[in-house]
């Protein structure tokens, strides 16, 4: 793991490539730090972001994701091409799903309501939400 720091000391190809080799001999905790330090740098990259969901999910630990979600929330801006819909929605879910918050599910649903109110995305988060209301 130190190889892929001697390149690009703290890079986010550094922490990407030390996340993997993390991941390959199962220190996932570790895997997760690496992908969320790369996130906090290029937090456009949802390639990396759908990994540390992965390995987030299977840690259990949800807080660390909700957090990853709003530095990439806070980053996707109008017109960048990335899908805000289905961030709030993956966001909604999180906190029903996850973190059992039906409260906050409801204001990130929102969000995706006002984006893309006839997305089949919106529409199925909102029956899932309302199903365990």
């Amino acid at each position: 793991m130190a190889q892929a720091f001697a390149l690009h000391p703290g890079s986010v190809l550094s922490h990407e490539l030390t996340a993997r080799i993390a991941d390959r001999l199962g220190d996932h905790r570790r895997a997760a730090e690496h992908l969320t330090a790369a996130l906090k740098q290029a937090p456009l990259r949802l390639d990396l972001l759908g990994r540390a969901r992965e390995t987030l999910t299977a840690l259990g630990d949800f807080g660390a994701l909700e957090r990853l979600y709003r530095t990439v929330l806070g980053a996707v801006q109008q017109g960048s091409g990335l899908d805000a819909v289905g961030l709030w929605v993956d966001l909604a879910l999180l906190y029903r799903e996850g973190l059992g918050r039906p409260d906050q599910a409801r204001v990130a649903l929102g969000v995706a309501e006002r984006l893309a109110a006839d997305d089949p995305r919106v529409i199925a988060a909102r029956r899932t939400l309302a199903d365990g209301a």
